[in-house]
């Protein structure tokens, strides 16, 4: 799969829209895609299609984007590995 089309690809699958992406990350390590995204507003905004996300390599996709500066936090973030078992891990 070429870059352009695994970024396409993360996008779908993570909802995310290229107006909002600021870069993606793939962890071989972990074996964890990352989808960075403009705002933590994109994040909560997120609707993963798991079923997609299912058939990815590796174990799972993360999207995380800065908080906003009232929220207290740096960054919010989602890790969505339905493979297994577990849906969301908001952090």
């Amino acid at each position: 799969m070429s870059y352009i089309s695994h970024v396409t690809f993360l996008c779908k699958i993570a909802s995310v829209c290229f107006e909002q992406l600021v870069r993606t990350e793939h962890y071989e390590t972990n074996l964890i895609s990352q989808v960075v995204v403009t705002s933590g507003e994109n994040v909560t905004e997120v609707k993963p299609q798991l079923d997609a996300i299912v058939k990815c390599p590796g174990r799972g996709i993360i999207v995380s984007g800065i908080a906003p500066a009232e929220s207290g936090f740096d960054f919010y973030s989602r890790f969505f590995c339905p493979k297994f078992g577990i849906n969301e891990v908001c952090g």
